[in-house]
């Protein structure tokens, strides 16, 4: 019995001590990587010769960092093939992260626009809050009307599954791949080729450091949210108690006379124009 319990805390110990050892290895391949990552951001004229020697010793690394470069190059390039993003999120990032209307289709509506389905062609208002304050799931009336027509404005929100984008119907092995990133379980988390339990900005940062791309710093000026917002008209200041999305430095002002018209524009891009219009057909062809 007291050989079986040394045995047990010796293959502890050595399990223990193996896992440091790969944790110190990790550590100083990171460090490494790192320093060969900075000696190759210099010109070779401008090397040291201590640093060409450092560059010969770690030659892994080195080709490490030009495979890493170029997957970088590809993704770049892939970046600009991008036609269209679909998105089922409708807390408007994909919007307010400098897609074009016309190149995003957000399935599930953006929680900061509201619509007037009586206008010819329907009409958006584009908000700086959240716009689903009294809405459910069969009640979409906002509570606020249209400045053109008086119809009511209502929410573009469908909460609805689409089982053609993570296409179910083709086997299991033909299936585009899955990667999760999420701090929560998911109802799709046993199909993932990767599930990662984290933030997504953290692990964003991390695969876009590791790719060596740069993240482009977010300007609230050209935040398309803020700058095609339209105010609220005066009887509806008090329509909402949601907080709203800070305006531009030198924008504070949001009275309805420092942002123009409150009348809305037709909607242009986006899901819910097309798929709004096929709507209005076929309840047409049924009257």
């Amino acid at each position: 019995m007291e050989v079986d319990t040394e045995a047990g805390v010796s293959s502890r110990a050595e399990r223990k001590a193996l896992e440091k050892a790969k944790i110190v290895q990790r550590e100083n391949e990171r460090n490494v990587l790192k320093m060969v990552t900075r000696i190759m951001k210099k010109a070779e004229d401008e090397r040291t010769e201590e640093e060409t020697c450092a560059l010969l010793r770690h030659r892994d690394a080195v080709e490490e960092l030009r495979k890493r470069r170029l997957r970088s190059s590809v993704l770049k390039r892939k970046q600009e093939e991008v036609k269209h993003v679909v998105s089922q999120n409708c807390d408007g990032l994909h919007l307010r992260s400098g897609l074009p209307r016309h190149a995003l289709s957000e399935l599930h509506g953006n929680m900061f626009i509201e619509v007037c389905t009586s206008c010819t062609p329907a009409r958006e208002y584009v908000r700086v809050f959240d716009v689903t304050e009294r809405t459910s799931l069969r009640r979409h009336g906002t509570g606020r009307r249209c400045a053109r027509c008086t119809g009511d404005l209502r929410d573009t929100i469908v909460l609805k599954k689409y089982a053609c984008l993570w296409c179910m119907n083709r086997p299991a092995k033909t299936r585009p791949k899955l990667y999760i990133v999420n701090l929560q379980w998911t109802p799709k988390d046993d199909l993932a080729t990767l599930k990662m339990n984290g933030k997504c900005d953290d692990v964003l940062n991390l695969l876009m450091k590791d790719l060596d791309i740069q993240i482009p710093q977010y300007n609230k000026a050209e935040d398309p949210i803020l700058s095609l917002a339209i105010p609220l008209r005066l009887e509806e200041e008090q329509s909402h108690s949601r907080s709203l999305i800070a305006p531009p430095a030198g924008q504070e002002d949001c009275s309805p006379d420092a942002q123009g018209p409150a009348t809305g524009k037709p909607v242009q891009g986006g899901w819910f124009g097309r798929g709004y219009s096929k709507a209005r057909r076929k309840k047409k062809k049924a009257i």
